[in-house]
């Protein structure tokens, strides 16, 4: 027979082989850990989620650390198990910028991100720290607004794109037409060459979330406009291409309009808020409010603007708390893994904070992942976060995000999400047929002739993700192990 069981502490997946054959038991649930919880001066209220690299998370805090004479956000860093938090830069809402909605990104030992605020002009900068919290450097500051119009944007909120020696992003104000633009900036050299791409005005949107680039197209969601406005209403948000050298701007998808301002509903989703999610020929994304209930929706389109369908209406709010089963007001990117789409709801869920949720790229399968806990509602405390709003990223079989709110201080925290390994065993004629997922570096197959404590384990090469044994061959113990 075959069983297969999970030793948590170390995440191992374990098969044993016998002669006859037995269905396999299920799979251990996904455990949810918070990380770090937010304390003021090392931060607060992160808007955006963090990037890993090397076992190491860097993120940004809208709000908090010991920056004078604000306390304007910071870039921390901690270990992927929670330990070593250091606040790398605190804010101070100057010139170094201030209130960092956007995550980083990282090239060489060199992070990158936007503020809101500040720089030499209190209209937002990017600016440019070491992975040691060094140097910070205002890559770009900018411009003055003249009646909220300007050359090169105001209020950087969207993130940043590299390709190559270019970072791509977008400007939620300013530019020719006050409604945001599209901007490109060569980091080639100590010179940045800043160049406005493209200003929104209003028919083709209105307030910019972020973008994606694949090859030499750039593929954007805008918050609001769009061609579907009417009267003091400026549209519902769009979906959006355009070459990376600022041509061939294309329309792919213009929101509908929701029945009322108190009753959001329509039947495609409305107001989106965050970049799209690529998969082939398709983009995946999420809108705030609209669909069937006004709760928001999943969405997929191709990149040709055809073939629009709703994957997920969430559904209705109940009482103040605003509760339901699979969230509210999704407000961060989807992300893309092992065939799945998983992303947050920053309000819904069993108690109204919010829920991690994945569903498959057919809109089937939705699965509330977690939700999470209420809050006192005298200080706004929890143990494990409120209102997630930035973006979902994965290293080997564990999702990172961030809280804006919440945890022990009401500041916010990262947490963890890490998923039970699967060995698949299945029979093929007389032979037995082990896999595993080769996205998952780090875990090798291992084998031994029994499991005692004292047992010697033999590794089988980390390139190698399946196996073939006889059913008529001698008992053998598998395990998945990470080091």
């Amino acid at each position: 027979m075959f069983m297969n069981t999970h030793m948590q502490k170390v995440h191992v997946a374990l098969a044993v082989i016998f002669f006859s054959l037995l269905p396999l038991s299920s799979a251990t649930a996904q455990t949810f850990t918070n990380l770090h919880t937010f304390v003021g001066r090392d931060g607060a209220n992160p808007q955006a989620g963090v990037i890993i690299t090397n076992g190491v998370l860097y993120g940004t805090t809208r709000n908090g650390g010991t920056g004078s004479p604000g306390e304007d956000g910071t870039v921390f860093r901690l270990s992927s198990d929670g330990s070593g938090f250091t606040n790398l830069y605190s804010f101070t809402g100057g010139t170094d910028g201030g209130q960092i909605y956007s995550s980083l990104i990282l090239w060489g030992t060199t992070l990158f991100g936007t503020s809101l605020f500040g720089g030499a002009s209190n209209s937002g900068c990017i600016f440019s720290i070491q992975t040691n919290g060094a140097n910070l450097y205002s890559v770009h500051s900018f411009g003055d607004d003249f009646f909220d119009t300007n050359d090169d944007g105001l209020y950087p909120n969207g993130g940043l794109v590299m390709v190559g020696n270019t970072l791509f992003g977008t400007a939620s104000g300013g530019g020719t037409e006050n409604w945001g633009n599209v901007f490109a900036c060569n980091t080639n050299g100590l010179l940045f060459e800043f160049t406005n791409l493209l200003s929104f005005d209003l028919t083709n949107g209105q307030y910019p979330a972020g973008i994606i680039v694949s090859g030499n197209t750039i593929y954007g969601i805008s918050s609001d406009g769009g061609t579907n406005g009417y009267g003091t209403y400026s549209g519902y948000g769009a979906i959006y291409s355009m070459k990376t050298d600022g041509s061939l701007y294309s329309n792919l998808y213009d929101f509908t309009p929701v029945f009322s301002y108190l009753n959001p509903t329509n039947s495609d989703g409305a107001f989106p808020s965050h970049s799209p999610t690529r998969i082939g020929n398709t983009l995946y994304g999420t809108t705030t409010e609209g669909g069937y209930f006004g709760s928001g929706t999943i969405f997929k389109i191709n990149t040709d603007g055809t073939a629009y369908t709703v994957l997920h209406h969430f559904s209705a709010t109940n009482g103040i708390a605003a509760t339901n089963t699979d969230g509210n007001d999704p407000e961060s990117a989807l992300l893309y893994w092992n065939n799945a789409l998983y992303g947050t709801a920053s309000k819904g869920g069993r108690s109204g904070n919010g829920t991690v949720f994945k569903v498959n790229l057919d809109g089937s399968g939705f699965t509330t992942l977690h939700n999470f806990s209420s809050t006192s509602n005298s200080s706004g405390t929890n143990s494990d976060g409120a209102t997630p709003l930035g973006n979902l990223i994965v290293s080997s079989n564990t999702v990172y995000g961030t809280t804006s709110m919440g945890g022990t201080n009401a500041d916010g925290t990262v947490y963890a999400i890490t998923f039970p390994l699967t060995l698949n065993i299945t029979l093929s004629g007389t032979n037995v047929i082990l896999s595993w997922p080769a996205t998952d570096p780090g875990f090798n197959l291992q084998y031994a002739t029994n499991a005692s404590p004292s047992a010697t384990w033999n590794t089988i090469p980390a390139t190698q993700t399946i196996v073939t044994n006889a059913a008529t061959a001698p008992e053998l113990f598998y395990r998945l192990w990470h080091p």
